[in-house]
Parts: structure tokens; C-alpha cells; sequence
């Protein structure tokens, strides 16, 4: 069953670990301790797929995968589901495949029927005897297919016991880490238990990891309610990491673990008696949770590209090259063909995803931000020089290329006020020198020759620049209303 009487203690081996009824799971070392933090929305998902098991009726969608980059809070939302189960008495399991994590973990490639047994220890229901008589005949055959059709059998007991439990009500199966998993074994897992479970209607099964899981079976597939999780809101951060939390969320936009590291150097500091500013804060941010955990095991050419990714909202093959052929010396020579697989390699770190909005790759966004301030507090020249070089080429862009101009025009703006507020130009003043370019662009490129493109075009401009929050967030609100205001007359000309 759930757990009860659970608490955090030390295991044998040293490790911090959550002492539940029936087992003992270690927690991630990286963490300095699994705070809360507000999953409210992912909470009440859990919480009402339960219930609705408990109604008597089935769940189709009961696979939830939830993915982030490292230190958004994936694992410390599965002690939060350990709780939700805990106080609801459903029978909860979950599987780590982080070696460092579980030991086992390392073992479930060459057999993947320890998983099973780990699910019933975290379930801490006795093992049938059918189950256990299998697990029996399964280890001592030798011979490989013998083994494999003894494996199939451990896999019905396995399967038949759980519907059994399921007949009693909902239960709930996480599996962790799961980018670190063999990719036959979570083929293997698909097939033999998460498949046959999520049919039941009746088990919640929660696949937690840096990115999306792509499913083979059909049954499966239409089952899944992915989501990537979000960095936490300001308020969520105030509440996490307490009255330094509007300060620590400039820096860490939101990021947990960030959270957690820059709240731990603040106090450190004042113990000292000294005040930690911005450009310390954000060094140690960068070491303690960017160098050490979200990129570790990161090429170093694509360690070193990203730094200087983070300056732009957006790239293409062509602003990659014009980029990392300047600032990175790793691509200085690299030939103009080699440039399309290396938005491959990025996108594989699962760090660069494609962004619909402003169509082209993009670094994560909290990654962007953190990465961005590092590269303007230790280069400042180098942060001005990457910032002008995208400023030029989306000015180019504006003038040649029709498709996607809105997209061009926002991202000229956001450089240019980049720039001007690294060269330490006050806000209103930036706002006044960005409203009469945009102006300039309307009037040579929103023409109304053409009356109903003009039009569609502005509004697809307004549009985008009313959902634009970062660059809100950078001129502040009355700039930035100058702005929506220049577009919105330059509408009204054309529409009268």
C-alpha cells in the first residue's frame, strides 16, 4: 500500500533517503533537499484521475509524461505524488533508472525483470506466490529461449496480480530518470507492463525525464498527456526560497534548483556579513546547478555554442553559422554543410527545442536567461558584439525576406534594447528610440498598395508583439505600450 510514517533519514550507504512503510528510496544527491514547490496543476491531475477510479469509472489518458531540462523539480514532484498517494491510500511504486540513484538501475538492461520486483517492493504488497514460483523458474534457466518464454510467464503472474490490486481501486506507477533508460528496456517495458496497464483504465502511470517519450504502440501513443514543466512563477519562487525570492527570481527565472543554490549562497553570505552582488550571484548560479548538473556531460564545442546561442530568441542554420564561425573558435573553420547536422547535435542534447512562435531553434528558456546574464556580467563586449551581429542580420532579413517579418521586426527590437541597455541607456530613452524604427518599418514594409496583406500583416504583427512578455518585461510597461500603440494607429491609417 501507500506509505505511511514516512520520513527522510540516512541509508547504510550514507545517502539521504525517504523511509517510507515498505522500502527506502534515495533521493537525488544533486538536490541539496526535495523542498516542495508549487505542481498544484500537476498535483490536481494525479488527484483527479484517482478519483475518478474511485468512482467507478475509467481514465483514458492515464499515462502522464512530464519532461524539463535537470533541477526544474521532476523528481521532487514525484515525492510530492508519494504524498498525494500517502494521504489518498493508493498503492504507489516508482523506478529510478539514475544509476548513481538505484543501483539496480544498472542491471535492468540485462534484466529488465528487476524492475518488476522493484515495483512490488514499492507497492509493499507480498508477492504471490505465482509471481514468485516464476521468478524462481526464470533464474535458473540457462538456455535462452527457455529464459525468455519463463520471462513471459513472470510477466502474466506480474500483470495478474496487479489487476487484482486494481479491482480494490487506483494505483499509481513512476518511473524516473527516464532518459537514462535503455532504449530496448523501455521498449520492453511498453510492451509487456505499461501497455497492458494503461488499458486497464485504472493505473496512473507517471514517466518522468528531460524529454518527451516517443512511443512505439498506437494503444499507447493516444494515452499520453505529455507536458513540459515550466520554471515557477515569482510568487511560487518567493514561496520556495522565501523573502529573497523577487531577487533570486531576476537570476534563476524560476528554476528550482537554481532557486534552492542561490537562496543557500545568499545565506552564506550574510553569515560572512558581507552582501552578494548580482555578477557573483549569478557566477555561482552558473557553476553550481548550469556547469555541474543542467550541462553536464555536454560536449564542450556545444557547451561553448550554446553560451553563445543564449544571446538570441531564435536561430536558423544561417544564424548558427554567422554566429559560432565569429565568437566560437571551435566552428571558425568548420564548413558552411556541417552546420545543418550541428542543429542536430543541439537539438539531441534536448537543451535547443523548436520554437513554433517565432519559427526556429531556441535554447530553453531558463537556460537563454541564465546563460545570457553570465555572458553580459564576464564579457561585456563579447555580449555586445553577438547582440549586434543578430541585430544585423534580422535588419537584413526585414528587408529581404517577406515571410515571417513580424518575427524579424520583434527580434531587431529586442537586440537593439539589448544593446542599448548595455551600453547603461535608461529605459524610457530606449523606448523612444525603438518606437520610431518600428514606425520606420510599418511605413516601408505594412503598406497598403497591397490593402488586405498590409492589413493581415499588422495584425499578425500586433499580435505577436502583445504576447511578446519578455520584451515587455525588458522596456517596461509604459515603453512597451508605445509600441502596441504605434502598431495599433499604423492599423487604423490602413483600415481607414
Amino acid at each position: 500500500m501507500a506509505q505511511a510514517g514516512s520520513s527522510f533519514s540516512k541509508n547504510d550507504a550514507g545517502q539521504d533517503v525517504w523511509r517510507g512503510k515498505f522500502k527506502m528510496i534515495p533521493i537525488k544527491t544533486t538536490a541539496k533537499k526535495p523542498r516542495p514547490v508549487n505542481r498544484a496543476e500537476q498535483i490536481s491531475q494525479v488527484r483527479e484521475r484517482l478519483n475518478t477510479v474511485r468512482l467507478g469509472r475509467l481514465v483514458f489518458d492515464s499515462i502522464l509524461n512530464w519532461h524539463g531540462i535537470p533541477g526544474i523539480g521532476k523528481t521532487t514532484l514525484g515525492y510530492m505524488i508519494a504524498d498525494l498517494c500517502q494521504e489518498m491510500s493508493v498503492p504507489f511504486a516508482r523506478v529510478d533508472f539514475d544509476v548513481e540513484e538505484n543501483r539496480r538501475a544498472a542491471q535492468y538492461a540485462d534484466d529488465p525483470v528487476l524492475i518488476l520486483e522493484d515495483i512490488f517492493v514499492g507497492l509493499g504488497e507480498h508477492e504471490p506466490a505465482a509471481f514468485r514460483e516464476g521468478l524462481e523458474r526464470y533464474r535458473q534457466a540457462d538456455e535462452v529461449h527457455l529464459r525468455q518464454e519463463r520471462r513471459k510467464r513472470v510477466v502474466e503472474a506480474f500483470l495478474g496480480y496487479l489487476n487484482e490490486l486494481l479491482e480494490k481501486g487506483p494505483m499509481v506507477v513512476l518511473f524516473d530518470t527516464t532518459d537514462q533508460a535503455n532504449t530496448e528496456v523501455v521498449a520492453w517495458l511498453e510492451e509487456s507492463v505499461i501497455s497492458p496497464l494503461c488499458l486497464t483504465g485504472k493505473c496512473v502511470i507517471i514517466w518522468t525525464g528531460r524529454f518527451p517519450q516517443r512511443w512505439k504502440r498506437f494503444e499507447v501513443r493516444r494515452r499520453i498527456a505529455s507536458e513540459k514543466l515550466d520554471p515557477l512563477p515569482l510568487k511560487a519562487t518567493e514561496e520556495q526560497v522565501g523573502p529573497a525570492g523577487a531577487r533570486i527570481y531576476r537570476l534563476t527565472y524560476g528554476h528550482p534548483m537554481g532557486n534552492e543554490e542561490m537562496a543557500e549562497a545568499i545565506h552564506d553570505y550574510q553569515a560572512r556579513g558581507q552582501e552578494a552582488d548580482e555578477h557573483d550571484l549569478v557566477n555561482i548560479l552558473v557553476d553550481r546547478v548550469i556547469d555541474r548538473y543542467v550541462m553536464k556531460n555536454i560536449e564542450p564545442e556545444l557547451n561553448a555554442a550554446c553560451r553563445i546561442l543564449a544571446v538570441v530568441r531564435q536561430f536558423d542554420v544561417v544564424v548558427l553559422r554567422r554566429l559560432l564561425s565569429q565568437f566560437v573558435d571551435a566552428f571558425k573553420d568548420m564548413r558552411e554543410a556541417l552546420y545543418l547536422g550541428l542543429v542536430g547535435r543541439l537539438t539531441e542534447t534536448h537543451l535547443v527545442e523548436w520554437d513554433s512562435v517565432r519559427k526556429g531553434y531556441a535554447l530553453d528558456p531558463i537556460l537563454r536567461h541564465i546563460l545570457s546574464l553570465h555572458l553580459r556580467y564576464n564579457q561585456p563586449e563579447r555580449y555586445l558584439q553577438v547582440n549586434r551581429e543578430a541585430a544585423a542580420i534580422y535588419a537584413e532579413w526585414i528587408e529581404r525576406v517577406r515571410e515571417n517579418r513580424s518575427v524579424y521586426v520583434l527580434e531587431r527590437l529586442y537586440h537593439q534594447a539589448r544593446i542599448a541597455f548595455a551600453e547603461s541607456r535608461e529605459a524610457a530613452q530606449v523606448a523612444d528610440e525603438l518606437r520610431p524604427e518600428l514606425e520606420g518599418y510599418l511605413a516601408e514594409h505594412y503598406k497598403d498598395h497591397d490593402r488586405e496583406f498590409a492589413l493581415t500583416s499588422t495584425d499578425r504583427l500586433y499580435q505577436e508583439l502583445a504576447k511578446d512578455e519578455e520584451l515587455r518585461e525588458l522596456l517596461g510597461d509604459a515603453g512597451f505600450e508605445g509600441l502596441v500603440r504605434a502598431v495599433e494607429q499604423h492599423r487604423a491609417d490602413l483600415a481607414s
